[in-house]
C-alpha cells in the first residue's frame, strides 16, 4: 500500500544477499522514520494514520485485519463500507453434474474430485472442477435470462442487461406500413423521372449549340 500510495517502497537496501535482507529487517523492527514524513506529508491525515498502523514494528500494537476493513481511509470515512465477500450456495445437482464432467475430463473418481474441492486444496484437480463449474453457472443464468426475456452479453458486460422486444403489428399498421413503402417508391420513380428530363434536355442543347466546324468566319 505505501509503495501504491507514495511511489516507493518504504524499506530498501542497495545490497543483494544476507547484507540486503539484514538490512531491511533492521529498516523493518524500526518502522517508519523522519526520513518517510516528506512522502507521508503529502498524503491525507486518514492515509496517514492507516500507513503509520500498519508498518507499525510492535505486532502487539500493529493494525488488526478487522479494524483495517472499518478504517476511515477504506471505507470513505464511513460513506463505502468494506462488505465480506460471501459464497453463494451452489444447488446440489449442478455439483453432481459438474463433478460427473470433471470426472470424465481428468479421468479420476468424483469422490475423489470432491475431496480435493472440500478440503480446498486449490490444486489441478480443483481447479478443473472450478472452471467448469464457472461454465455450467454461466449456462444455467443464460438460460434463465433467456426464459425471462433478457439477454446478457457475458462477464465483460455483466452490468448491462438487453430485453428483446418483439413488435405487435396489426392491420392498420401494416397498411400504414404498406402505405409508406408506396410513398417511397413513389418519390424515388419521380426522383427518377426528374433525372431522366434533365439528361434528355442537355443533351438537346449540347446538339443545338454551335460547334467549331459549323461556324464562318468572314475576312475582314
Amino acid at each position: 500500500m505505501y509503495g501504491i500510495v507514495v511511489g516507493r517502497l518504504p524499506f530498501r537496501s542497495p545490497h543483494y544477499g544476507s547484507r540486503g535482507r539484514n538490512e531491511l529487517v533492521d529498516q523493518t523492527s524500526r518502522g517508519l522514520s523522519c526520513t518517510h514524513n516528506k512522502y507521508l506529508v503529502l498524503l491525507t491525515p486518514h492515509c496517514r494514520d492507516l500507513l503509520r498502523k500498519l508498518l507499525e514494528p510492535n505486532p502487539q500494537m500493529r493494525l488488526p485485519l478487522l479494524d483495517v476493513m472499518v478504517h476511515p481511509w477504506v471505507t470513505v470515512q464511513g460513506t463505502a463500507p468494506l462488505v465480506p465477500y460471501t459464497k453463494q450456495p451452489i444447488v446440489e445437482q449442478i455439483q453432481d453434474k459438474v463433478l460427473g464432467k470433471t470426472s470424465q475430463l481428468i479421468k479420476i473418481d468424483k469422490s475423489k474430485i470432491a475431496f480435493h474441492v472440500q478440503q480446498k486444496r486449490f490444486d489441478a484437480i480443483s481447479g478443473d472442477y472450478n472452471l467448469l463449474l464457472d461454465e455450467e453457472l454461466r449456462c444455467v443464468s443464460t438460460s434463465n435470462n433467456s426464459d425471462r426475456g433478457i439477454q446478457t452479453t457475458g462477464d465483460q458486460e455483466a452490468s448491462v442487461i438487453r430485453v428483446s422486444i418483439k413488435p405487435v403489428t396489426s392491420d392498420h399498421g401494416k397498411e400504414n406500413g404498406d402505405q409508406g413503402s408506396q410513398d417511397a417508391q413513389g418519390a424515388e420513380s419521380e426522383s427518377a423521372t426528374s433525372f431522366e428530363g434533365q439528361d434528355l434536355q442537355a443533351e438537346h442543347d449540347w446538339e443545338q449549340a454551335p460547334t467549331r466546324k459549323h461556324m464562318v468566319h468572314k475576312p475582314k
